[in-house]
């Protein structure tokens, strides 16, 4: 008889990425709305980690025109399906969490040549999600993102010749990015013509009070 084996992601960091095939018409419709943010306004810089870009103010989901509540009620039906995933492993809670429970604090970035982000994360919430709309395509790793290695001891052992520093992903329109909001990250800059425009939000998972 073969011995019972168990073996745990004790420490594991969820990453969740959602490819939507059908939503061009959206994403020109959310793009051509923060162009219109970008063109009547300046960018929204205090306590940010960006160098270059446009950045509104974190209250775009508070009334939001048709095509940013589409991108809202995505990343919240993201954010679910993310905590369903999450909680089939065995890791963390089981029970079903209620819509009411799922708080979104949103806002729109347009990055072009040169722009950047160094090293953050996004203190406060539960987890960080992004939609890209628009993303350049460009050569690897221009415009990625790299979610760093919260265990660092990592680097030291572990499976040789795995990778152990960060998992980067390359982005493309239409793709839901979910990850824990505590996981450090960067986003490379990219060369020449084009512009990066993405759909941020905090999520933060509260009961009630």
């Amino acid at each position: 008889m073969e011995p019972k084996q168990i073996m745990v992601q004790a420490f594991a960091t969820p990453v969740f990425t959602w490819q939507f095939a059908d939503r061009a018409e959206l994403n020109a419709r959310v793009a051509e709305s923060v162009r219109r943010l970008a063109r009547a306004g300046r960018s929204h810089d205090e306590n940010r980690a960006h160098q270059g870009g446009f950045y509104t103010p974190g209250a775009l989901f508070d009334d939001p025109p048709p095509e940013i509540v589409e991108v809202r009620s995505l990343m919240r039906d993201g954010v679910r399906r993310y905590m369903e995933v999450v909680a089939r492993t065995g890791y963390g809670r089981i029970r079903a969490i209620p819509d009411g429970w799922i708080h979104l604090q949103g806002w729109a970035a347009l990055t072009r040549e040169r722009d950047y982000q160094p090293p953050h994360v996004h203190a406060g919430s539960n987890m960080s999600c992004i939609y890209y709309v628009e993303v350049p395509d460009k050569p690897d790793p221009q415009g990625a993102i790299d979610l760093m290695n919260p265990l660092p001891a990592q680097e030291m052992t572990f499976i040789p010749g795995g990778q152990t520093t960060h998992c980067r992903v390359t982005p493309r329109p239409g793709m839901l990015l979910i990850f824990p909001a505590y996981v450090s990250h960067i986003v490379h800059p990219f060369f020449g013509a084009g512009e990066r425009i993405c759909i941020v939000a905090n999520a933060m998972i509260k009961p009630p009070a």
